[in-house]
């Protein structure tokens, strides 16, 4: 695991390979890419939320409302001068989302799973290789010196880890 935080990019090359081999053939499938793209984006969805709960929860717990001031009193913004119009300042919901934040995800998920096919695909490219065809070493060492994304992914797990 250290080699993939400390070590040289031709160090962490095989290493990210055979994270990326999920079904120990000695070769990436597109599949095996997809996968791959798509836990990483979970790892990554989850530690955002973490952040995001660590940081309401410290506000929650710095928030002084021992003043006696009215809850209004915290926002700064001014009131609209127009109250005829009511419905000028409400958002349009977006399709499948009631409001909450969770009813969200299933929106980013499908905006995420485009997102991973279109990696896979750009990967692929670069590569020059055929759906169905399976990336070797040689070549997912040739794709991840000429784009550094491969590997990437791996040094920020490393990070996590």
């Amino acid at each position: 695991m250290s080699v993939l935080v400390k070590g040289s990019k031709l160090d962490k090359i095989p290493h990210a390979f055979d994270g990326y081999d999920l079904d120990n053939k000695g070769s990436i499938s597109k599949e095996n890419l997809r996968r791959m793209f798509k836990a990483y984006f979970n790892i990554t969805i989850e530690l955002v939320r973490d952040v995001v709960k660590a940081c309401e929860e410290e506000m929650m717990a710095n928030f002084d409302d021992s003043t006696g001031k009215p809850v209004s009193a915290l926002f700064s913004a001014p009131i609209p001068a127009d109250s005829s119009n009511n419905n000028a300042y409400v958002k349009a919901p977006i399709p499948g989302n009631p409001g909450g934040r969770e009813g969200m995800w299933p929106v980013m998920e499908a905006m995420s799973q485009d997102a991973i096919d279109e990696m896979v695909d750009n990967v692929y490219k670069i590569a020059k290789l055929h759906d169905g065809q399976r990336m070797t070493f040689a070549k997912f060492k040739e794709v991840s010196l000429m784009d550094n994304s491969l590997v990437a992914w791996f040094d920020a797990l490393g990070t996590v880890f």
